[in-house]
């Protein structure tokens, strides 16, 4: 894969999480469910910090033309939920 389709590439991968971040975020909003809430804002956050670190390795590359550490990134789970049968 050449320099520019592999930019090509980050910068749908970028729409992606960034649509994805957008919708989630909308979600929570809608939500009744405090747990529901917290979910979608996690997840909200975590795309987000997805396309973040794309737009670093895309400036990286074009800048430097060199790849980045990735770090990942913890996601941490809701509390429990008590659902009755």
């Amino acid at each position: 894969m050449n320099k520019t389709s592999l930019l090509d590439a980050i910068k749908a991968v970028k729409e992606n999480e960034r649509f994805a971040s957008a919708s989630y975020w909308d979600a929570s909003k809608k939500v009744q469910s405090p747990t529901g809430k917290q979910v979608f804002e996690e997840l909200s956050k975590f795309e987000e910090y997805h396309f973040n670190r794309l737009t670093d390795l895309e400036n990286s590359l074009k800048q430097d033309n060199r790849f980045i550490e990735y770090e990942g990134r913890d996601f941490p789970l809701p509390p429990k939920l008590d659902v009755p049968a």
